[in-house]
């Protein structure tokens, strides 16, 4: 089977069902939206939403919040805050080590500003050893898990934790077009139907997660030392022209004076024959004639 192509989840919004657009925000799910007095635009609605588009990309699917789950130990009265996406994930604490306990949901929109529980920070719980959005995405018979710590992505965390980009979801498929990653059936609209990441392999060859793989860090570049340095080469080459430089500069000193030589030498013959021819003349010419 051929490998399939990675794609990450483009969000939607939440906004107010009485046509107004304040409060408004990204979301990943109707959940995620107020019940009361807000709808959720799915990715593909939020498409064509104008200034709403910019939910579509990575860096505000990573600052989307998710919910908090409060839990209560009655035995040791401690109290321990994880970040959920859902109520169902949040009541799946009430059974952790057997024992009574209590827990509360406090979602997203609800929730005091909490850098710990946007999606590119928080970590998540798993079924088995997948990694996955909520509870609802655990097959029969799998145990959810949630991590119960304050540990998130930033820490940073162990390699087994549940961070955004290991986290694989499924997608809402319109006919036509590619499909839309998403976090769960209610990310999509009523124009859409809900493939789960297994569906989503088999019929679109492709593999849909919360968020993209961090960067990889560049490999350092290791010189040979067989190869001059790009500063060996440079300091090289100059030497070179200083070189050349000094070997000019004393050729053309040489060539000058030889030059200086001759000029000297041909001014100084053609005085001396001058001075010689004149006296010549002189003593063969015939002695002045007085006329009267």
């Amino acid at each position: 089977m051929s490998s399939t192509s990675r794609t990450h989840v483009d969000g939607g919004y939440c906004i107010r069902n009485n046509g107004g657009i304040g409060s408004s925000f990204c979301a990943l799910e109707f959940g995620q939206c107020r019940p009361e007095d807000q709808d959720f635009r799915s990715s593909r609605e939020t498409e064509f939403a104008g200034a709403f588009r910019t939910c579509l990309s990575q860096r505000e699917v990573d600052t989307i919040y998710l919910g908090q789950c409060r839990y209560d130990h009655p035995s040791t009265s401690s109290s321990i805050t994880v970040c959920v996406p859902d109520k169902e994930s949040c009541e799946a604490m009430n059974n952790v080590d057997n024992v009574d306990s209590n827990s509360t949901f406090i979602p997203a929109s609800g929730m005091e500003i909490n850098s710990a529980c946007e999606v590119g920070q928080a970590v998540f719980g798993k079924c088995e050893d997948r990694c996955v959005w909520s509870i609802d995405a655990c097959e029969q018979n799998e145990i959810y898990t949630l991590p119960l710590s304050s540990t998130t992505a930033s820490s940073p965390p162990e390699e087994d934790v549940c961070t955004c980009d290991k986290v694989q979801v499924g997608g809402c498929k319109y006919p036509g077009v590619n499909i839309f990653c998403a976090v769960s059936p209610d990310s999509c609209d009523s124009q859409q139907t809900w493939l789960s990441p297994k569906q989503v392999e088999e019929q679109e060859n492709r593999s849909c997660y919360l968020c993209r793989p961090p960067p990889t860090p560049p490999t350092p570049t290791v010189s040979s030392n067989n190869s001059p340095s790009a500063t060996t080469i440079s300091t090289n080459k100059q030497s070179s022209n200083n070189n050349m430089l000094f070997v000019g500069g004393i050729t053309g000193g040489v060539v000058g004076g030889l030059v200086l030589a001759v000029i000297t030498i041909t001014i100084y013959r053609k005085r001396a024959f001058a001075k010689s021819f004149k006296a010549q003349q002189q003593e063969n010419s015939p002695p002045p004639q007085i006329i009267f």
